[in-house]
């Protein structure tokens, strides 16, 4: 079940936030059910009216308010919207799925740590250090289009999925763990891959600007995914795994 929150909560009456039907959303699968939730302006009050068998938490993209000690914990997913740029201090310890939106630009270090996050999306204007920022558990992680920060030994092991936004281009020399499958660089990415892909990649995906030989990645890279002006000769062995795309 999912629940959708608006930027303000005009009515001020928790009591009867749980027997009115508009106008925030919660979005079931199996059972639908519409929910006002009620504060003085602000979320303050949402955490004690959150029905107990609410798991995801959508905002609004009008939604900027601080969020500090009103997530249940028993929520599993939060997605922010668009304008959400607020520091956060403590996320649910059962949280594994979080989605940042457009303008979020706060620094998270330690934060998520003491998560069990598997699905980490930053949104477009992110653009912050993740040292001590990204929990071990995490599985599938993406930076969006502003992110443009030193990886060092930041990638946890556990991650498969790794996804860079346009304005990536960082050297990723000993960066990759051995456990990312797939891997996507944006637009701007133009560095040397060669000693820097872990044989546990199968597809890579890279951008227009990217200019460098591809004649060393490893045997075990299924699928390569260049800009159509890519123009490097290719060895036997790897122009049958290269696709152009527009």
């Amino acid at each position: 079940m999912s629940i959708k929150v608006r930027k303000t909560i005009p009515y001020n009456n928790p009591k009867i936030a749980q027997t009115l039907d508009v106008p925030f959303l919660v979005i079931g699968v199996a059972d639908v059910h519409r929910w006002r939730l009620v504060a003085n302006k602000c979320a303050i009050e949402i955490k004690d009216i959150i029905p107990s068998k609410v798991r995801h938490i959508i905002f609004d993209d009008d939604f900027d308010q601080p969020i500090e000690d009103i997530i249940p914990d028993f929520i599993t997913r939060l997605t922010f919207g668009k304008k959400f740029n607020q520091p956060i201090y403590r996320l649910p310890a059962e949280l594994t799925h979080l989605t940042f939106g457009d303008n979020f630009d706060q620094s998270v270090a330690n934060v998520l740590l003491r998560t069990t996050i598997t699905h980490l999306t930053f949104g477009r204007r992110f653009n912050k250090s993740i040292s001590n920022t990204i929990p071990r558990s995490t599985i599938v992680l993406k930076f969006g289009e502003m992110f443009n920060q030193r990886l060092g030994y930041c990638i946890p092991p556990n991650v498969t999925h790794l996804y860079f936004g346009h304005n990536f281009n960082q050297d990723i020399m000993g960066c990759l763990p051995n456990s990312i499958e797939y891997i996507k660089f944006g637009f701007s990415f133009n560095k040397s891959i060669e000693h820097r892909i872990p044989p546990s990649i199968t597809h890579m995906k890279f951008g227009k600007r990217f200019d460098q030989t591809l004649n060393c990645v490893p045997v075990t890279v299924e699928q390569i995914l260049v800009h159509h002006k890519y123009n490097h000769q290719l060895d036997d062995n790897v122009i049958s795994r290269v696709s152009v795309i527009c």
